[in-house]
């Protein structure tokens, strides 16, 4: 089976009413973006109950607490809950993608002798 690249060779056959033409959009994930003096954004830093997601993040390199590296992808909703999530990728072995509840991607932990961010921008 041929792959497709992203958008590039969608045929209208390809869509359920093949009859019909159909035009590929790009989906932009919605994120809340505050001003940094707003108190909503005080909640990037571990303050208040939901993560302002920073569009800037996106594509920068993070360490875990534990030393191994990974890129933030994306931000997205859970389905049911709405709560905001982190989608992350591997920088070692398969690259996989992950994906963790904001708040907690962007908590500060106390663990094993060590106290701070569990992911920090490298």
């Amino acid at each position: 089976m041929k792959q497709l690249n992203a958008f590039s060779e969608l045929k209208p056959s390809m869509f359920k009413d093949a009859g019909k033409k159909a035009e590929p959009v790009e989906v932009k994930p919605k994120v809340q973006i505050a001003d940094k003096s707003d108190k909503a954004a005080m909640n990037f830093f571990g303050i208040g109950d939901t993560p302002v997601l920073d569009p800037s993040l996106i594509g920068k390199e993070f360490e875990h607490f534990k030393g191994k590296r990974y890129k933030l992808v994306g931000y997205a909703k859970h389905s049911e809950t709405l709560e905001p999530h982190v989608v992350y990728q591997q920088l070692y072995g398969q690259h996989e993608l992950w994906v963790r509840p904001a708040k907690m991607f962007f908590e500060h932990i106390s663990r094993d002798g060590y106290s701070g961010p569990r992911f920090r921008v490298v």
